[in-house]
Protein backbone atom coordinates (compact mmCIF):
# COMPACT_ATOMS: atom_id res chain seq x y z
CA UNK A 1 0.00 0.00 0.00
CA UNK A 2 2.65 2.59 0.81
CA UNK A 3 4.64 1.23 -2.39
CA UNK A 4 1.51 2.71 -4.37
CA UNK A 5 0.80 5.80 -2.53
CA UNK A 6 4.70 6.62 -3.33
CA UNK A 7 4.31 5.87 -6.55
CA UNK A 8 1.39 8.25 -6.64
CA UNK A 9 3.32 11.55 -5.30
CA UNK A 10 6.07 10.62 -7.26
CA UNK A 11 3.72 11.05 -10.36
CA UNK A 12 2.14 14.43 -9.04
CA UNK A 13 5.74 15.45 -7.94
CA UNK A 14 6.95 15.46 -11.86
CA UNK A 15 3.69 16.18 -13.37
CA UNK A 16 2.88 18.83 -11.07
CA UNK A 17 2.59 21.86 -13.14
CA UNK A 18 -0.12 19.46 -15.59
CA UNK A 19 -2.08 18.74 -12.85
CA UNK A 20 -2.44 22.27 -11.24
CA UNK A 21 -3.73 23.31 -14.46
CA UNK A 22 -5.95 20.44 -15.08
CA UNK A 23 -7.52 21.17 -11.82
CA UNK A 24 -7.38 25.22 -12.30
CA UNK A 25 -9.85 24.31 -15.53
CA UNK A 26 -11.76 22.09 -13.87
CA UNK A 27 -12.64 24.78 -11.38
CA UNK A 28 -12.79 27.45 -13.79
CA UNK A 29 -15.23 25.38 -16.02
CA UNK A 30 -17.38 23.49 -14.32
CA UNK A 31 -16.78 23.70 -10.28
CA UNK A 32 -16.96 27.33 -9.42
CA UNK A 33 -20.24 29.22 -8.59
CA UNK A 34 -19.29 31.73 -11.48
CA UNK A 35 -17.71 28.50 -13.72
CA UNK A 36 -17.69 29.12 -17.37
CA UNK A 37 -20.76 26.82 -18.01
CA UNK A 38 -22.82 28.90 -15.34
CA UNK A 39 -22.24 31.83 -17.45
CA UNK A 40 -23.54 30.25 -20.48
CA UNK A 41 -26.52 29.25 -19.02
CA UNK A 42 -27.18 33.18 -17.64
CA UNK A 43 -26.35 34.03 -20.65
CA UNK A 44 -28.82 31.93 -22.70
CA UNK A 45 -31.35 32.94 -19.94
CA UNK A 46 -30.87 36.79 -20.48
CA UNK A 47 -31.41 36.03 -24.05
CA UNK A 48 -34.96 34.77 -23.62
CA UNK A 49 -35.73 37.22 -21.34
CA UNK A 50 -34.75 39.95 -23.44
CA UNK A 51 -37.37 38.35 -26.25
CA UNK A 52 -39.83 38.05 -23.50
CA UNK A 53 -39.31 41.88 -22.84
CA UNK A 54 -39.81 42.41 -26.66
CA UNK A 55 -42.76 41.02 -26.51
CA UNK A 56 -44.17 42.53 -23.75
CA UNK A 57 -42.97 46.09 -24.81
CA UNK A 58 -45.01 45.38 -28.44
CA UNK A 59 -47.98 44.69 -26.52
CA UNK A 60 -47.53 47.69 -24.15
CA UNK A 61 -47.42 49.81 -27.05
CA UNK A 62 -50.58 47.94 -28.92
CA UNK A 63 -52.64 48.46 -25.76
CA UNK A 64 -51.75 52.10 -25.23
CA UNK A 65 -52.40 53.13 -29.44
CA UNK A 66 -55.94 51.50 -28.31
CA UNK A 67 -56.30 52.53 -25.21
CA UNK A 68 -55.72 56.36 -26.69
CA UNK A 69 -58.08 55.41 -29.56
CA UNK A 70 -60.45 54.56 -26.69
CA UNK A 71 -60.15 57.78 -24.69
CA UNK A 72 -60.26 59.94 -28.42
CA UNK A 73 -64.02 58.84 -29.01
CA UNK A 74 -67.18 57.82 -27.00
CA UNK A 75 -68.12 55.36 -30.52
CA UNK A 76 -64.67 53.47 -29.85
CA UNK A 77 -65.17 53.22 -26.03
CA UNK A 78 -68.85 51.74 -27.10
CA UNK A 79 -67.25 49.45 -29.62
CA UNK A 80 -64.64 48.09 -27.42
CA UNK A 81 -67.32 47.74 -24.20
CA UNK A 82 -69.35 45.81 -26.48
CA UNK A 83 -66.75 43.59 -28.27
CA UNK A 84 -64.71 42.22 -25.26
CA UNK A 85 -66.70 43.54 -22.09
CA UNK A 86 -70.41 42.14 -24.09
CA UNK A 87 -72.03 44.68 -22.57
CA UNK A 88 -75.58 45.44 -24.50
CA UNK A 89 -77.90 48.60 -25.07
CA UNK A 90 -81.26 47.48 -22.52
CA UNK A 91 -83.49 46.45 -25.81
CA UNK A 92 -81.26 43.92 -27.52
CA UNK A 93 -80.13 40.30 -26.51
CA UNK A 94 -76.02 39.79 -26.92
CA UNK A 95 -74.95 35.79 -27.80
CA UNK A 96 -71.74 34.42 -26.76
CA UNK A 97 -70.52 31.68 -29.59
CA UNK A 98 -67.30 29.68 -28.58
CA UNK A 99 -65.77 26.77 -30.32
CA UNK A 100 -65.79 23.30 -28.74
CA UNK A 101 -63.16 22.15 -31.02
CA UNK A 102 -59.40 23.48 -31.43
CA UNK A 103 -58.05 26.56 -30.66
CA UNK A 104 -57.07 28.77 -33.68
CA UNK A 105 -54.34 30.42 -32.12
CA UNK A 106 -53.47 26.75 -31.16
CA UNK A 107 -53.50 26.21 -34.93
CA UNK A 108 -51.49 29.27 -36.10
CA UNK A 109 -48.69 28.63 -33.26
CA UNK A 110 -48.27 24.91 -34.69
CA UNK A 111 -47.69 26.32 -38.58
Amino acid sequence: MPKSISKFSVFLWRHKYVVTTLLFLLIIGVVDPHSLLYRYKLRERNASLREEIAIYDSLYAHDLNRLKQIKGSADEAEAEARVNLFLKTPDEDVYVIENQGTDSMALKKRE
